[in-house]
């Protein structure tokens, strides 16, 4: 551990008797990281530079010079903590011990305790997973990290990593910088952190509601012909999922879990789901175009992150000639496209796609210009 802790005077601030305090400065690969005083002061000419300590010709000298040890042994005992705990110092970590502050409050150490628990559930993979990608992020900016080394400052350098850095674009900074809030909201109720929280000060934005890319439903059939071709099983299970999505609005985390349920789910002619993030039950009817893509995965299933899911998505759109950049996404906004062009009232749409509220399902009818241009072509016939 390359901590070293050195005494001497602030001779650079003498007071007005001549008087300079004893300062005990802790050194991080030789470099000062904190500076303490120990709160006694002695004149320059008194000062042993060689000893760091009091000469003996001072009136005081034994009392002062038990006061520098002392005040070094219990530093020391706290710079212990980072062995004890097999914690990396740093130099916000030793001021953190400094100023009273737990050593042992690592927040990747608490993340990777409290994401596995709080998100436990089948529906909630797909934040658990988001959550992760979010730690690994974060992780490379900052190998080592305290729930005290995270203050504003760090916060604006986070955040201008993310735009310029890795050209991050504004929803997915701010997604960063929730994950980060949602712990250390966790951990403050926990108590693990004992802290201020950062984000009293900080002001990460707001969500942009980005337009959503969604497919036609002769992309559909594009689709469900390129995988009737010669292509591989993995592309061909993806494509299917994919398909099933846009047919049914299912989320990626539903669709791949959806025969982890008991099989009551599926009847003859419906699918019914339990509520997914907070949203309503799912009641969904097994239409001409959906039987014979719920009937391959039934006996298909998947087990890939959404970001390789993806990867094979971009591959089958580039074949099937899509040009809407697919993402399993762009899946679930098509099912709401269609539903739109379908003039299907609202409120069905709604309930069909379990938003909870429905200024979520107002986004797919807003996009769709036809369904605008019907509606205003009605004066027409007044």
């Amino acid at each position: 551990m390359n901590i070293t802790i050195i005494a001497n005077i602030r001779s650079d601030r003498a007071r007005k008797d001549g008087t300079c305090a004893i300062v005990l400065r802790i050194l991080f690969n030789r470099k000062v990281v904190a500076t303490e005083s120990i709160g006694k002061y002695v004149k320059a000419s008194d000062w042993d530079d060689i000893r760091r300590n009091v000469k003996r010709t001072h009136p005081n000298a034994n009392v002062i010079n038990a006061a520098i040890v002392y005040r070094t042994a219990e530093i020391q005992k706290l710079m212990n903590k980072f062995e004890v705990e097999q914690k990396t110092p740093t130099p916000a970590g030793i001021k953190n011990l400094l100023d009273g502050k737990d050593a042992g409050a690592d927040f990747y150490k608490y993340c990777l305790e409290y994401i596995p628990i709080k998100y436990c559930k089948d529906d909630q993979s797909g934040t658990r997973q988001n959550y992760y990608s979010d730690l690994t992020k974060l992780r490379k900016y900052a190998p080592e990290l305290n729930f005290y080394d995270i203050d504003f400052v760090f916060l604006e350098k986070y955040r201008a990593y993310l735009l310029m850095e890795l050209k991050n674009q504004h929803n997915t900074v701010w997604k960063a910088l929730k994950f980060i809030r949602t712990m250390f909201t966790s951990a403050i109720k926990a108590k693990v952190f004992r802290g201020e929280d950062p984000f009293l000060s900080f002001n990460r934005g707001k969500y942009e509601q980005a337009s959503r890319n969604f497919m036609e439903i002769d992309d559909c059939k594009e689709i469900h012909k390129l995988l009737q071709s010669d292509i591989t099983e993995s592309m061909r299970d993806v494509g299917y999922y994919y398909l099933f999505m846009c047919y049914t609005g299912f989320r990626y985390t539903t669709a791949t879990a959806l025969f982890n349920y008991d099989m009551h789910v599926i009847k003859d002619t419906r699918i019914i789901m339990p509520p997914q993030k907070k949203g309503m039950e799912v009641n969904i009817y097994i239409h001409e175009l959906l039987r014979p893509v719920l009937n391959y995965i039934r006996h298909h299933k998947i087990k890939m992150t959404s970001q390789h899911f993806n990867k094979y998505l971009k591959v089958i759109g580039t074949l099937a000639k899509i040009k809407v950049p697919l993402t399993a996404h762009v899946g679930r906004h098509t099912f709401g496209g269609i539903l739109a062009e379908l003039d299907t009232p609202i409120k069905v749409a709604q309930k069909l796609l379990g938003h909870k509220e429905i200024a979520s399902t107002e986004i797919y009818f807003h996009m769709r210009d036809k369904s605008l241009d019907k509606a205003m072509k009605g004066f027409d016939s007044l």
